[in-house]
């Protein structure tokens, strides 16, 4: 995969490349950010390949900063982590190449504050994760539901009632 193999942006009909650029951490105004030279190479680095889909948003800055990463966003990095250890390969190209093994996400953004972060991003395109590997991740990085359904250890009696005797409870519209 390259940047310049498009995919369709929904239902816009805008093509978009397989990864995005973000650009939070252009700019040296956080005092993180690379300066106006290094982030030229980046845009151009990612230009020059195909990309044509650039994320301007400076939003994420905020949601991104370390007080917001919980325990269970450490752990799925570290996960990510170790299967770049197994792969031969950083964490950063394993959690790219997962995202773009999923075929409802169009263009994952990719942030790089240097132009070696910005290329060893883009190699994502080429590692190819096993669908084990792939599965591996999806259930660790599993949502929890955010509320809990009461368990029960039997059926509630008046369903295990009306099967015994062989009716199966239905639904009926009521009108007033």
């Amino acid at each position: 995969m390259t940047l310049d193999d498009y995919k369709l942006l929904g239902r816009s009909g805008l093509r978009a490349s397989p990864l995005s650029l973000g650009t939070m951490t252009f700019g040296s105004g956080w005092g993180w950010g690379p300066d106006g030279d290094e982030v030229r190479r980046i845009f151009d680095l990612f230009v020059d390949r195909g990309g044509n889909f650039v994320d301007t948003s400076v939003n994420y800055t905020v949601i991104a900063s370390p007080g917001h990463l919980d325990e269970r966003a450490i752990e799925i990095a570290e996960e990510a982590k170790a299967l770049a250890e197994e792969v031969g390969s950083t964490p950063s190209r394993v959690a790219l190449a997962w995202t773009l093994a999923n075929p409802t996400v169009v263009s994952p953004i990719v942030g790089a504050r240097t132009l070696a972060q910005a290329e060893d991003n883009l190699a994502a395109q080429d590692l190819v994760l096993t669908p084990e590997q792939v599965d591996r991740l999806n259930r660790d990085s599993a949502p929890t539901p955010s509320f809990r359904l009461a368990s029960r250890t039997s059926p509630r009696p008046e369903t295990d009632l009306r099967r015994r005797r062989g009716r199966t409870p239905r639904l009926t519209a009521q009108t007033t």
